[in-house]
């Protein structure tokens, strides 16, 4: 079943709920960012069909930050409408995906994992000023998950 990158931030906020985590959209940005990396790596497909691009403070999916600009730098509240209305039951292989970048990236800071995927080769050879390009899947497939 094909995932929107919605459908995937609503568990990622979520899991960070359960584990008494909270989570600002810019961390939410990066980690979905290694959640497709290792989605594509790990099990071939990507986990979510929204494109990835290069912002200046890294990977971005920008309808998902659209939804939740609204908290600024705040932390994301997981009873916001649109996390229970994205929420879908992914299949198995997807949640241990995600289960294991939210436990790789849950105590990292957002600033901190800014820096990390500025040194991914995949946001490197695509980011340029003022421009937001698309990361193309095949980059992302073949970047390294340093977190």
């Amino acid at each position: 079943m094909p995932y929107t990158a919605l459908n995937v931030a609503s568990a990622v906020i979520t899991m960070f709920h359960q584990q008494e985590r909270e989570i600002s959209n810019l961390k939410l940005q990066k980690i979905l960012y290694y959640i497709q990396m290792k989605s594509l790596q790990d099990l071939g497909n990507p986990a979510f069909s929204d494109d990835i691009e290069a912002w200046r403070h890294g990977p971005v999916v920008r309808n998902v930050y659209s939804v939740y600009k609204k908290y600024i730098s705040k932390h994301i509240d997981p009873d916001d409408e649109s996390v229970q209305k994205n929420q879908t039951e992914v299949c198995p292989e997807l949640k241990s995906v995600i289960a294991d970048i939210v436990k790789r990236t849950r105590d990292i800071s957002a600033w901190d994992l800014v820096a990390k995927t500025h040194e991914t080769t995949p946001w490197m050879k695509n980011y340029r000023v003022n421009y937001s390009n698309t990361i193309q899947i095949d980059d992302i497939k073949k970047g390294s998950i340093n977190i």
